[in-house]
């Protein structure tokens, strides 16, 4: 009888891409958050080694949204915030939600996490007026949607 080889598996996929088996295991399972060029080294590993799965499609990913937040103590944001942080236990598997709070009235803070590279943002809330300088600087491949403290009730 000759020696048979065992399939493929995680370890194989690690190996050949250069990343850790847990690595591997959040982008077949589409699982955690890994950066889109780490996600497609592990699909072209595991598809270089005929690894034995239906692989992710290599143009999904996680959608990540952030939502940058004014440090300020009054009920209306900290109510905004913790709603944010309890929605964040019902998203889907895939989306993620992060906030970020910077010096409330900073404007040169606001703009830069907005401007932010630290992670690509498939979706951006900001609590403060958009105007066209940070229309300009923000990452205009995400959407962005603008809160602010001005709430006007119909009636």
């Amino acid at each position: 009888m000759g020696i048979q080889s065992r399939p493929p598996g995680f370890r194989d996929v690690a190996e050949l891409a250069g990343v850790s088996v847990t690595t591997v295991e959040r982008v077949l399972n589409e699982r955690g958050s890994v950066s889109p060029t780490t996600r497609m080294k592990v699909l072209e590993a595991a598809s270089q080694i005929a690894l034995r799965r239906v692989l992710p499609n290599p143009d999904f990913g996680n959608l990540r949204i952030e939502a940058i937040l004014p440090s300020n103590p009054t009920p209306y944001w900290q109510k905004l915030s913790a709603a944010l942080k309890d929605a964040k236990k019902l998203l889907p598997r895939g989306v993620t939600l992060h906030r970020t709070f910077v010096p409330e009235n900073d404007r040169d803070a606001m703009i830069r996490a907005i401007t932010s590279a630290e992670m690509k943002k498939s979706a951006l809330i900001v609590a403060a007026e958009i105007d066209a300088e940070i229309e300009r600087k923000r990452d205009f491949q995400c959407a962005l949607t603008a809160v602010d403290g001005h709430l006007r009730l119909a009636g």
